[in-house]
């Protein structure tokens, strides 16, 4: 979707660079600046202008005449409250949110590094790097006179700086049939995140202008800072033989400031070993390389920052007194930092000179004592606590297919084709605990939990539900459906997911088309729910089974809401509706189409469908100039291209919803679309 008024500015300044200094140090290094400036970044989700258009919208508006929202020196509105008050209902016209409400951004960081690389011998050398990235972001934002909303503004800032110092000596030698390399180093790593920002309160003292000295009353201030400290030493080995033979092995130790005082360090190690068998066959025509692989590795987990101890939100003073916010989750000073295992076994094949290639990855992960919230009874005064606990297991499959199906001097075809599976199982969670669960979406809605239960998979969704008699929906005797709190709805994880990936070259034209897609996973669709509550959904319209409009009167029946099919009227209206009485017994209605759809809200079953889809993600079309024309305008090469992102939606369960674009996100849990922007 096009937006008016919204617009983003990018420029970007690269480096790069090295020197020798004398025969034994070279000195390099890679810096890139970006400055980047947005107006109005679209908004997605519940409440957004893309859910004001596919949710709530009257299609029979004339969008140009809305464009004029000023007239006769006021704001005026399509949808005013009464005819003796002109104020909105509900929602600002969608030109006075775009031209009215603005939001502007500025972005400015820097990534860069300076590397010292000085050898002692032919097999001996050390690095020293310094990894720095710098950003800054600068907000204000604005609810502008005349509108719904009581006039605002607000302003933010935040900064973030990370400096990693890494140290290297590297040891490589050939020993005859023997190579050997060997590592050892060290990581200091320091981070610190500030922000600080102001808005409004209760409206702004002069028409039209926008500042934080012009609130009302006294604005609402925010700072917080948070720094983190971290460490490692870690050493490698790695032996080959005939480089048919490999074997790789490393201990690494890492200590975090965010861990228990006096224990808040992690010891891990891993080793891989890898066999290319092909080297041991004699040369075909049929297999051009074989490798077989197998590994083990553990990383690190460390809590968050300031998880050992209470901390206190700074509020605005009270009568001149200091006002504190206290935290809901009960911190544990004795939080440690935990380890997650896997094991990896797979294959590498190529056949036909390297033309078709296969790759092939089982893992099996476990996450052991991980830093972790688990959730409480309210009546403890505490929603969740943080502990070192539980067991998750991780498995599944990876498979790569990439080839060359046809190629020659004028036209070349390359294909690449992935495929993966994630079974992500609750093996343990606590001492006498079965289940936590975590809400991330009020009673008001529905109630929708994410619940950890042990021996159930990862990703179990729980909410309301319809309930159901072999099958089939129960209805009661006023023609609702009965639901059911607290009931599974699926889980959110796809079975598997993939994508497929083709370039073609004719000559100098290059065209690559990228695909993806995913099977299995379940979302709940917020504007599928509003746009039938609101009567823009194709359900909410046509003819019945009677074959008269459903938004017709409801007739053969003492209640102008709903009758039994078996009693309507032959000119009845209504949606029909079948299912099962309370005791099994089919039974069918035809209900007013608005109190049908109405009493819809927050059935988040009904409105859950499968996360399949298939995408043509991104085309990108190229045209390289010939060196006889680049070498005229003083070029080495120059190449043209065009490009489109989310070109194509070809499959989704919702043809009007993307769920690979799933943009209301809980705790990293996308199972809720709230009002994209198609």
């Amino acid at each position: 979707m096009n937006i008016e008024n919204a617009h983003r500015k990018n420029n970007r300044l690269s480096f790069s660079g090295d020197v020798d200094v004398n025969s034994k140090m070279n000195i390099s290094s890679n810096i890139a600046y970006q400055d980047r400036s947005t107006q109005n970044n679209p908004n997605e989700g519940y409440g957004s202008l893309g859910a004001n258009i596919f949710q709530w919208w009257q299609a029979q508006l004339d969008l140009d005449k809305l464009k004029n929202y000023r007239q006769g020196g006021n704001i005026v509105s399509w949808n005013i409250s009464s005819p003796r008050n002109p104020t909105p209902k509900y929602w600002d016209s969608p030109y006075f949110e775009l031209y009215e409400n603005v939001k502007n951004q500025d972005r400015k960081s820097i990534v860069g590094n300076i590397a010292i690389n000085y050898k002692f011998t032919n097999d001996l050398q050390t690095i020293l790097t310094l990894n720095k990235t710098y950003e800054i972001n600068n907000f204000d934002s604005r609810q502008a006179f005349g509108g719904l909303e009581t006039p605002s503004y607000s302003e933010s800032s935040w900064y973030k700086d990370r400096n990693l110092l890494t140290g290297r000596l590297l040891y490589e030698k050939e020993l005859g049939q023997i190579s050997l390399s060997a590592t050892t180093g060290f990581e200091f790593d320091q981070f610190k995140l500030e922000s600080t920002g102001a808005s409004s309160k209760n409206g702004l003292t002069v028409p039209d202008y926008y500042s934080i000295r012009t609130s009302k009353e006294r604005p609402d201030y925010f700072n917080s800072i948070t720094k983190t400290k971290g460490r490692a030493l870690y050493g490698s080995l790695t032996l080959g033989f005939k480089k048919i033979l490999f074997l790789d092995t490393n201990l690494r130790k890492d200590w975090s400031s965010t861990a228990k005082i006096g224990d808040n360090s992690v010891f891990t190690k891993g080793a891989t070993l890898s066999f290319i068998f092909s080297e041991l066959i004699q040369k075909n025509t049929f297999l051009s390389y074989g490798k077989l692989r197998g590994g083990f590795a553990q990383a690190p987990r460390f809590p968050g920052p300031y998880a050992l101890s209470e901390t206190y939100g700074i509020l605005n003073s009270y009568d001149d007194k200091a006002v504190l916010s206290t935290s809901s989750t009960i911190f544990n000073k004795n939080l440690k930092g935990g380890i997650r295992e896997e094991i990896e076994l797979g294959t590498e094949l190529g056949f036909f000179d390297n033309k078709l290639s296969l790759d092939v990855t089982y893992f099996s992960k476990t996450d052991k004592n991980l830093p972790t919230q688990l959730s409480l009874d309210p009546t403890t005064g505490y929603s969740s606590v943080l502990v070192n606990s539980g067991e998750q297991s991780y498995k599944g499959f990876e498979i790569g297919i990439s080839g060359s199906p046809i190629k020659n001097e004028l036209f070349s075809w390359n294909s690449k084709f992935n495929f993966a599976t994630l079974e992500r199982k609750v093996i343990k969670l606590a001492e006498g605990l079965t289940q936590t669960d975590q809400r991330y979406l009020s009673d008001r809605w529905g109630g929708l939990v994410l619940r950890d239960k042990v021996g159930d998979r990862w990703g179990e969704v729980y909410g309301t539900k319809v309930k159901e008699i072999n099958g089939k929906k129960v209805l009661n005797s006023s023609a609702n459906y009965v639901t059911e709190t607290n009931q599974s709805l699926g889980n959110f994880l796809p079975d598997f997911t993939g994508g497929f990936i083709n370039s073609f070259k004719y000559k100098n034209l290059t065209l690559d088309i990228d695909m993806d897609f995913q099977v299995g996973g379940k979302y709940f669709s917020i504007t599928q729910m509003f746009i039938n509550y609101s009567g823009l959904g194709t359900p909410t319209v046509g003819n019945n089974n009677l074959g008269n409009p459903k938004r017709n009167p409801v007739t053969g029946g003492s209640s102008p809401s709903y009758v039994l099919a078996a009693n309507a009227g032959a000119d009845s209206g209504g949606t029909y509706i079948e299912g099962v009485d309370e005791n099994g017994k089919d039974v069918a209605y035809y209900v007013d189409t608005q109190r049908w759809w109405g009493n819809q809200f927050g059935n988040i079953s009904d409105f859950s469908y499968h996360a399949s889809y298939l995408s043509v993600r991104n085309i990108k079309l190229g045209y390289t100039f010939p060196n006889s024309i680049t070498k005229k305008i003083g070029f080495k090469n120059l190449k043209l291209s065009g490009y489109v992102n989310n070109a194509f939606l070809l499959f989704s369960a919702l043809p009007n919803i993307d769920p690979s674009q799933i943009e209301q996100v809980y705790n990293n849990v996308n199972f809720m679309e709230g009002g994209q922007l198609l």
